[in-house]
């Protein structure tokens, strides 16, 4: 993208960390001196700001108020929704001493295909990190990462909500339960969608007290079926439920 030089970037760019339409956090990025890149590890300096920081007053309320319900339409995108986890980098193209309140500010970037979550960076695996996990997250920074991963979870099915994607029916957690029961008979009953169905409305009508029901049931059964249906019927003789 062809851009113009804001001089400005060597006092540092503010990334804003957002979820969909809401801020998370600002990061301070300064160059190393001499420089005019802050990307990490390049001896750069980042210093880490709440969403609400008075510093940038001015430039949250008209980023996240005026103009970021006009991003996606400027991109041609106005039917997509917000990403999911994104960034926006944000470079002081305004004379010096300019007070905040005037300030200008520049996109230098949009990221939404590669951003980091910093607090998360100590569980991400590298070369010679081969084994990290969410377990090296410092404790104390473990809140904010929860906060976050709900966060996402949150917006991420609003989308889905809003999109009109249809919502994909759970089985019943009895269906569950008896498919791992007939898996660990034979696999080939866990598949068998007629099997389980008889054994769901079994279940249901509680056939096993009416010897009429019984027979009607274990009549249209394989004899290897019925040793399953056996195995199920002992397992509720003994009072392990399967809830509905």
């Amino acid at each position: 993208v062809d851009q113009r030089f804001c001089p400005r970037i060597v006092e540092g760019e503010l990334r804003y960390n957002c979820v969909v339409d809401a801020l998370i956090g600002i990061i301070h990025k300064k160059p190393k001196e001499g420089g005019i890149s802050a990307v990490g590890g390049t001896g750069s300096i980042y210093t880490y700001y709440g969403p609400t920081e008075k510093k940038f007053a001015s430039l949250t309320k008209s980023f996240v108020t005026t103009d970021l319900p006009k991003v996606m339409p400027a991109l041609g995108l106005g039917e997509e929704p917000i990403p999911l986890w994104w960034t926006s980098d944000f470079i002081n193209s305004s004379p010096p001493g300019t007070a905040a309140k005037d300030e200008k500010w520049i996109v230098g970037e949009f990221n939404c295909s590669c951003v980091g979550i910093s607090k998360c960076l100590p569980a991400y695996c590298k070369d010679d990190m081969p084994d990290a996990c969410y377990n090296d997250i410092p404790k104390k920074d473990l809140a904010e990462v929860r906060k976050i991963g709900s966060l996402v979870g949150k917006k991420g099915l609003a989308i889905l909500v809003k999109s009109g994607a249809p919502a994909v029916p759970r089985p019943p957690r009895a269906q569950e339960s008896l498919k791992l029961i007939l898996k660990s008979v034979d696999p080939k009953f866990a598949a068998d969608e007629s099997l389980i169905e008889k054994f769901m409305a079994w279940k249901k009508a509680e056939c096993c007290k009416s010897a009429e029901g019984f027979d009607g049931f274990a009549s249209e059964m394989s004899v290897g079926a019925i040793r399953v249906w056996a195995c199920y019927v002992q397992l509720c003789a003994v009072h392990i439920r399967f809830r509905p």
